[in-house]
């Protein structure tokens, strides 16, 4: 379970790395006392609520898997583009190249941590393709000039 929330909240934080800035308009904040709750106001987890929450290791496999399959699908449309389109998508996101750099190096590490995810033979290939995938981005980044 650890392993799908740490995903879940890797995968939000690269989408949010390519978001646009948020507007400059000033919100306001109106403070609010705040009580803390009484302890029988607190939740206690109960065996069913965890067991409920428990998630099959092939789910988080195939997960895992889809990121994969869709880092290294954008890397190879990056490396397929011409200078002009990767020169114009580093104007427009500075940070693209790097943050599938970063994205793909996140992913990596946390096959390295998860035997489950370690020992995958359809993972394993798949790690193999980004490895590639990713030398591929940055050959045709060089040639074209780009450091990202």
């Amino acid at each position: 379970m650890r392993l799908a929330a740490w995903l879940a909240a890797v995968l939000l934080g690269v989408a949010g790395c390519s978001a646009p800035p948020p507007s400059a308009t000033p919100t306001a904040t109106v403070a609010r006392p705040t009580t803390p709750p009484s302890p029988a106001a607190v939740a206690t987890p109960s065996p069913a609520t965890v067991a409920s929450l428990a998630e099959d290791s092939s789910d988080v496999a195939a997960s895992f898997q889809t990121s994969l399959l869709d880092v290294i699908d954008e890397a190879a449309a990056m490396a397929d583009a011409s200078c002009t389109d990767l020169k114009q998508a580093q104007i427009d996101n500075p940070n693209v190249f790097r943050s599938v750099r970063g994205f793909a190096a996140t992913l990596k590490n946390v096959a390295a941590q998860q035997p489950d995810l370690a020992e995958d033979d359809q993972i394993k290939a798949s790690l193999a393709d980004l490895d590639l995938t990713m030398g591929e981005l940055d050959g045709a980044l060089r040639l074209c000039g780009i450091t990202p």
